[in-house]
């Protein structure tokens, strides 16, 4: 699990622009926290499953990863747009144990992506569970997150 007490990253800062290797380094690390709290959920047997409608299901997993990545990433940049496929009243529910260990040596990878955009121009999507239905079904193999990255809409 990532530790709960993270190091907190040199780069933080509340600026206006936004390195796009930067947020895609952060993006990996999250999507690899959010397996982590994924393995713990399932290996304590507390999905917590339901129907949000017919054949659309929501479990424990769904709200806590959610809230971890946007958590994560507002800590970094508080004013950057996000979007998750949960309810945020819901996931605000959620009591998160997880807190984000960044790696600086990945932040410090050179990522071969360049570009510095304005904060205001990007948004971030989130899938916090891509394949809920197999997860319940214990199809851990077919279970992903997606974090995606829209600059000015695109």
């Amino acid at each position: 699990l990532p530790p709960k007490h993270p190091k907190k990253l040199k780069m933080k800062t509340f600026s206006r622009t936004v390195k796009l290797s930067q947020l895609c380094s952060i993006g990996v690390q999250l999507s690899h926290g959010s397996g982590k709290i994924l393995q713990d959920i399932q290996k304590r047997h507390d999905l917590q499953t339901r129907e949000k409608g017919p054949c659309d299901f929501i479990t424990l997993a769904d709200l806590t990863i959610q809230k971890y990545i946007i958590g994560s990433l507002k800590d970094e940049w508080p004013s950057l747009k996000i979007i998750g496929e949960e309810d945020p009243e819901e996931c605000d529910k959620i009591a998160v144990e997880y807190e984000h260990h960044l790696n600086d040596h990945l932040i410090d990878y050179n990522w071969n992506i360049s570009g510095e955009f304005n904060i205001k121009d990007l948004t971030v999507w989130i899938d916090p569970v891509d394949a809920t239905w197999d997860l319940t079904e214990g199809l851990l193999d077919h279970v992903t997150n997606l974090i995606g990255i829209s600059h000015l809409g695109n």
